[in-house]
């Protein structure tokens, strides 16, 4: 995935900041949007 150089940085510095792998962050913001995504049909 491509994402904004500022975005990314920001990110990675948050993930950095709260301990946590940014891998880990970003599986739990897919499984929470494709979750709202079932829960919208």
């Amino acid at each position: 995935m491509k994402q904004e150089p500022k975005l990314r940085a920001e990110f990675m510095a948050k993930a950095e900041a709260s301990h946590r792998p940014a891998s880990q962050i970003l599986r739990e913001l897919m499984r929470d949007f494709v979750q709202r995504q079932r829960e919208a049909r």
